[in-house]
């Protein structure tokens, strides 16, 4: 049986995403934009920023769309 798979490395060596993650996460949570920003850019885990937020899995989905 053949495979194949498709990696994707997305904490800045293929796509810097908490530029993104940025703009996205204030829209759901109350905390302050230069403080996730900052969690973010330290290398912060983005399931545990949505979970510590308050913000949903399927919110979080549906916006990534």
């Amino acid at each position: 049986m053949d495979s194949f798979a498709i990696v994707f490395d997305l904490d800045g060596t293929d796509w810097d995403s908490w530029p993104w993650y940025t703009r996205v996460l204030p829209k759901f949570s109350e905390t302050d934009k230069n403080q996730l920003q900052k969690e973010l850019f330290d290398g912060g885990n983005i399931v545990a920023l949505c979970k510590n937020n308050e913000i949903s899995r399927n919110t979080f989905i549906t916006e990534c769309r």
